[in-house]
């Protein structure tokens, strides 16, 4: 999806640093490389696409291109883990991190894949063009944040969520963010 961080995982000799990725034959950002992975950005100009060609070079060497498949959102948040599984990775209102976050606080996830973002808001910042919601152990929580995260790299969204006073408390409460209709992993 449109602004997504990606990895390419393989064998790519050559490729320590210096790797260039095209998508659709147009540039795009590199944020690392090395002989076995890749990390790049789904540019925002693939939005409205079925499908778009990517092209890893490195030095001399062009692999032949790959055709990957492109979707509207495809939302995944951050977990502290780095697996994708488990205890999302979590600031607190009070900055505190991966501590227990009480009722009727804000919290601050990260992820990436939520598609198109606008640069609309009086607070200059890139707002998600599709409605963002969130449920903290299936109770509805008030979203008060959704797009680019401020400082940070193109591709990693935040989101802001206000824990709602009813939701469940325990050691590990689901969380589902659901953007645009599409929801993000399971297993949160």
């Amino acid at each position: 999806a449109p602004n997504t961080l990606l990895a390419a995982f393989g064998n790519f000799p050559g490729c320590i640093s210096g790797a260039r990725v095209s998508i659709d034959g147009s540039s795009t950002i590199v944020f690392g490389s090395s002989p076995t992975q890749i990390n790049f950005l789904v540019p925002p100009g693939v939005a409205g696409k079925q499908a778009a060609s990517v092209q890893i070079t490195c030095g001399e060497l062009t692999y032949l291109p790959v055709t990957m498949q492109i979707a509207v959102a495809t939302p995944a948040i951050f977990t502290a883990s780095q697996d994708g599984v488990g205890q999302a990775a979590i600031v607190n209102q009070d900055g505190s991190v991966q501590t227990p976050s009480p009722l009727g606080t804000v919290v601050t996830l990260y992820g990436t894949s939520f598609g198109l973002l606008v640069h609309d808001g009086p607070d200059g910042l890139a707002h998600t063009v599709l409605p963002v919601t969130a449920y903290i152990g299936g109770a509805a929580a008030t979203v008060l944040y959704a797009g680019e995260a401020p400082g940070y790299t193109s591709g990693l969204q935040q989101i802001n969520v206000l824990i709602p006073l009813d939701s469940p408390t325990g050691a590990s409460v689901p969380l589902q963010v659901v953007v645009g209709g599409f929801g993000t992993q399971g297993g949160l």
